[in-house]
């Protein structure tokens, strides 16, 4: 998927992509360890920096995501779901889903795809499109997985 400057789409945001998501960060293996357990929560909760952020991310993820979104009114034009995030070229946005709302009701966009990076990536965020801004919708659930852990644990089953 071709990835756009966000300055072309009018998006609204819905959540931010937890930074475990796609970090190389790795999650201790043992949580009883009070030292790697401390240790680790103090990484999550570094203050946000004003300069440059320094998170060490893979070149290119695949992101598996899926929204459950609520309309009580149709709105006028198709909706999308995005994912959108900032590296060192800029924000950029790359097109999940977009579907055609017929009725009032739910509606799931979903799909996976790969985002390649430049740089440190200050930040991911799911975000919406094709609204107006007197459309209003509920997110009912939301789906935001980094496809390598899913691989992983479908192998530790398999």
């Amino acid at each position: 998927m071709q990835n756009l400057p966000t300055q072309l789409i009018k998006l609204r945001a819905i959540c931010n992509v937890p930074l475990s998501e796609f970090s190389e960060t790795e999650t201790p293996k043992d949580f009883s360890n009070e030292k790697t357990r401390l240790g680790f929560l103090k990484m999550l909760r570094k203050p946000k920096v004003e300069s440059k952020p320094t998170y060490r991310v893979p070149k290119q993820i695949f992101i598996n995501t899926a929204a459950w979104l609520g309309f009580s009114t149709v709105p006028g034009s198709p909706v999308s779901l995005w994912l959108t995030y900032r590296d060192a070229k800029g924000e950029s946005s790359v097109l999940i889903d977009e579907q055609r709302i017929e009725a009032p009701g739910s509606v799931m966009l979903s799909g996976n795809v790969s985002l390649d990076f430049a740089g440190d990536v200050e930040y991911i965020k799911v975000s919406c499109g094709g609204l107006k801004d007197a459309d209003q919708f509920s997110v009912d659930e939301l789906y935001v997985k980094n496809q390598k852990d899913i691989d992983v644990a479908q192998q530790a089953v398999g």
